[in-house]
């Protein structure tokens, strides 16, 4: 698997003047990235792709055993990742705020650990 590389804004990265390339596990842990973060309906060539983070995931009350699921299920989905390993979420309900690390293994046999 190779890619064109995003830095942490998911903006393209620009390496000496050319869009920077990932390759095998890190394009793989881009990919899981991009898919954890597109909101459903986002993109108009797929309406479906991405999660429904404001219609089902993140209503109030929020649900984390909910997200916990759906967002297992967009990991292990993903081309490349083998088997998730860990999830963790930590939601801070007065600051609307998500955290999750998690980590797996891909079909490159490495394990990675995400955050987002």
């Amino acid at each position: 698997m190779n890619t064109y590389a995003i830095d942490d804004n998911h903006d393209m990265y620009i390496m000496n003047g050319q869009i920077a390339r990932v390759s095998k596990s890190n394009a793989i842990m881009q990919l899981v990235k991009t898919r954890l973060l597109t909101v459903q309906e986002e993109w108009f060539m797929d309406l479906s792709a991405g999660l429904p983070w404001y219609t089902k995931l993140l209503t109030k009350p929020t649900d984390l055993y909910r997200v916990r699921s759906y967002l297992s299920r967009e990991i292990i989905a993903t081309e490349g990742v083998d088997s998730l390993l860990s999830i963790e979420l930590q939601y801070n309900s007065g600051e609307r705020k998500l955290d999750v690390v998690f980590s797996y293994t891909d079909t490159y046999g490495n394990t990675m650990e995400g955050v987002i």
